[in-house]
């Protein structure tokens, strides 16, 4: 039975086919509550053919071990990767990181800086050591974002 199931699948993989009779998928209504009383109150649950998800694995499988095998994810790609943390903080640590170097250098090229010392993370301008507003600097951001 499964070297007659791996035919079939190396045949769709080849010719790049999911035959339609696959996608057709069974739909029970499931009750969110006790006594249902209203259409809203059911949850819809599609069960798709077991053909159907023997396929979705055997290519999840051979699509993950040929870009994991190349070396084609990208570091930074946590979600549904198998060896790599899930943890949100790694996430957001990346993103953090990424974002105040794009504000690093929006502040270098207007000849801005921010002093670090400071609680409120005063501006200060490079030029002429006087205090910038924060409206202001919200405003040139917001102006150099729209040319």
């Amino acid at each position: 039975m499964s070297e007659g199931l791996s035919n079939l699948f190396n045949k769709r993989m080849t010719i790049g086919e999911f035959p339609d009779s696959w996608k057709i998928a069974h739909i029970t209504p499931i009750p969110k509550v006790n006594s249902p009383s209203s259409s809203s109150e059911y949850r819809p649950i599609s069960v798709l053919t077991v053909l159907s998800k023997l396929f979705e694995k055997v290519l999840n499988h051979r699509v993950y071990s040929y870009l994991t095998e190349h070396n084609l994810i990208d570091k930074r790609q946590y979600g549904f990767n198998l060896h790599m943390s899930n943890s949100c903080f790694h996430v957001l640590q990346g993103t953090v990181k990424f974002e105040m170097c794009k504000i690093d250098n929006w502040l270098r090229a207007n000849k801005l800086s921010l002093n670090y010392n400071k609680t409120n993370f005063m501006l200060l301008n490079s030029q002429k050591h006087n205090p910038t507003s924060f409206k202001v600097i919200v405003k040139r951001l917001q102006s150099s974002n729209q040319t």
